[in-house]
């Protein structure tokens, strides 16, 4: 009896170890709160992985964007915007072993347009990519250029940006073009008057008029547009290039030190300023990387286009639109309060960022 007693003894140390050891193996192989950095294509990713299957993804030095993330075991897949990456965790190192958009029924509740292929313009020796948006009937159709933050790829930009729907319901032309990788930089980008990197300005009003020729779309009527660092190259277009992009709009950027330098040389453009105050990437002031403020630069802007007149209106819950109007182009800033580095959408603030950019645009 006595041996017995002891032979369950043992018997059950054991499963109490074995069960220690496997609850350890789990919770080693658990993400949540881990920073994990992936190269995939020659770009470095970083993965923060927090409580409740909430994953930030910040694409070279740049942009963050937020995610969902499902783990099971060492398998783990992660969702963004209708993107997906299937991937295997040892542990120590996540390995991405597929990519692309997810399954047809959920990428259509995001956008309901074809998918488009990437076309190559040549531009100073170079072929740029871009992607091409037309509407059914695109004859004299507007123009909107919608450029994407620092380290983003034209196949995601839609899905990230997301015109092409209104494109279609409106009756306009969007293009997405391509950044490119400069020396200095981890990832793709815009040269929004940087010391280094290509010709944007001439690339982007090049084919510009390349595709208004080509398609017969309408030249009084193109715009851009661009989040983050596509925001930045925005304000250079405003300032460089206001003769071929009639209006612009801009979520998440500010003004690089080159164009605030140079800000006088400008003629009055319409601008819309988007900006959420939670932004801890791109600040709305007191910024340790830029040299002026949100305030600031929607400031010169309404001195810029003569605006005489200011009025103040509440958004719903979190957003206070000042718009500067009676000049020679109108400045409309929306201010939003509990929101960081993103576009805005209806699902989680007071409004959709590519609606209120259409408006203004359309105005």
């Amino acid at each position: 009896m006595r041996l017995k007693f002891r032979r369950l003894f043992f018997i059950s140390i054991a499963l109490i170890c074995l069960l220690l050891a496997l609850t350890a193996c789990n919770k080693s192989h658990s993400l949540e709160g881990k920073t994990i950095e992936v190269s995939l294509k020659g770009d470095k990713q970083l993965f923060e992985f927090e409580k409740d299957g909430v994953v930030n993804i910040t694409y070279g030095k740049g942009d963050t964007y937020e995610g969902e993330y499902y783990q099971d075991g060492k398998s783990v897949k992660i969702e963004i915007y209708g993107y997906y990456y299937e991937c295997l965790y040892d542990g120590k190192n996540l390995e991405i072993i597929s990519e692309g958009f997810g399954d047809e029924d959920k990428k259509d509740t995001k956008v309901d347009v074809e998918p488009a292929d990437k076309l190559v313009y040549r531009y100073d020796d170079t072929g740029r990519e871009y992607v091409l948006y037309l509407p059914d009937d695109y004859a004299n159709a507007p123009l909107v250029f919608a450029l994407h933050g620092f380290g983003g790829d034209v196949s995601f930009s839609d899905y990230y940006i997301g015109f092409s729907e209104i494109g279609k319901r409106e009756n306009f032309a969007v293009c997405y073009p391509q950044g490119l990788k400069g020396d200095e930089k981890d990832g793709t980008y815009w040269n929004a008057s940087f010391e280094d990197g290509d010709d944007d300005i001439g690339f982007l009003t090049s084919l510009a008029d390349f595709l208004v020729d080509e398609y017969g779309l309408n030249k009084d009527n193109v715009y851009a547009c661009g989040f983050s660092n596509g925001g930045f190259m925005s304000y250079t277009l405003a300032i460089n290039a206001s003769d071929t992009f009639k209006k612009v709009a801009v979520v998440s950027g500010l003004m690089s030190e080159g164009d605030w330098h140079t800000k006088e040389n400008a003629s009055p453009v319409p601008i819309l300023h988007i900006h959420g105050v939670d932004d801890n990437v791109i600040e709305i002031e007191n910024s340790v990387n830029y040299i002026m403020s949100v305030d600031e630069i929607v400031g010169f802007w309404s001195k810029k286009n003569n605006c005489t007149d200011v009025a103040e209106e509440k958004l719903g819950k979190n957003t206070n639109i000042i718009k500067h109007t009676n000049g020679d182009a109108d400045v409309w800033y929306y201010r939003v309060e509990n929101w960081g580095h993103d576009m805005p959408s209806a699902e989680l603030t007071d409004f959709n960022a590519n609606e209120v950019i259409w408006d203004f645009f359309n105005q």
